[in-house]
Order: C-alpha cells, then sequence, then structure tokens
C-alpha cells in the first residue's frame, strides 16, 4: 500500500500485521521453542515500537492545539502507549522466566494468560485509534501531515541495536 497516498490505512494494516506477528509467537510459545517464541516477541517489540513512535510523532502531535479535549485525547493515547510499553516489556520478564524455569504446563497457562491482557489491550486501543483518531484525522488533516506521515511510514524498519 502506497503510504503517501493514505497514510492512516498504512497504520490499520500495520495494526492487523502485528496481531498476525504475536500470533506468531504465541504458536512458537505452544510448541515450546524458546529461541523462536523469544525472538519473535523481539521483532514484535521493535514494530509496535515504531508504530507507536510514529502515531505520537506524527498524528497526536498534529491534534496537539489550544483546545483542552484535544490535550486530554493525545495525552490518553499517550497514557495507554506507556502502558503498552510496560506490559510488553512484563511480557518479555515473563517469557524469559518460563524459558529459564523450563515452564511447566501451569507457568506456560499463565504466561499466555497474561499476553491474553496484553492482546486484549491492544485490541481496544488500535480500534478505538482507527474509529476516532484516524477518522478525525482523515476529515481535517493538518497541512502537510500526510506527506510527513507517509515519508516516516516508507522508511525502513532499523535493525535492532
Amino acid at each position: 500500500m502506497d503510504a503517501a497516498a493514505d497514510p492512516f490505512a498504512v497504520l490499520t494494516d500495520e495494526h492487523a500485521q502485528l496481531a498476525q506477528l504475536f500470533a506468531y509467537h504465541q504458536e512458537a510459545l505452544l510448541d515450546r521453542d524458546w529461541v523462536t517464541a523469544a525472538r519473535l516477541l523481539g521483532g514484535y517489540r521493535q514494530r509496535l515500537y515504531r508504530h507507536m513512535q510514529i502515531e505520537e510523532r506524527f498524528v497526536l502531535d498534529a491534534l496537539r492545539a489550544p483546545a483542552a479535549g484535544e490535550c486530554r485525547t493525545t495525552e490518553l493515547y499517550r497514557a495507554e502507549h506507556r502502558r503498552i510499553r510496560l506490559y510488553v516489556e512484563k511480557v518479555d520478564e515473563w517469557l524469559t522466566r518460563a524459558q529459564h524455569d523450563g515452564a511447566p504446563a501451569g507457568m506456560l497457562i499463565g504466561l499466555l494468560d497474561r499476553e491474553r491482557t496484553l492482546k486484549h489491550m491492544l485490541e481496544h486501543h488500535h480500534h478505538r485509534e482507527e474509529i476516532a483518531l484516524f477518522a478525525e484525522m482523515r476529515r481535517s488533516p493538518p497541512m502537510g501531515l500526510h506527506a510527513a506521515l507517509g515519508r516516516a511510514l516508507a522508511e525502513p524498519l532499523a535493525a535492532a541495536p
């Protein structure tokens, strides 16, 4: 998809791609393929963090305006991003612990339950972005937003340090 034509469609597609990548991670967990599960979670985290950074830098910053409602809206999304980052880090810690302890069945079930919480958090967050935030930005985009956002989305994902 051409990011310059509709960068919000690209952001929406990324939501679906992230969900699929996380599903692959969980499939590896079910197989107790710890190396693959950890690698997929690392790739997921990298892509998710880049995605949120782009949303914050371009979409949320474009919403900053004197209107109090818009400021509260941007802070809501930023706070959700912080919570999501924190929970992803916790999932990584739980995965490391499970891998280290050999993950008896109960521990694996607990890890999957915790990951379900993250998935639900992301599903609700992405849904709100798609039906409210992105729709608003499509209706009245600030000048230059489409082009700047399109360029940022077209940049290749940097390799992890």
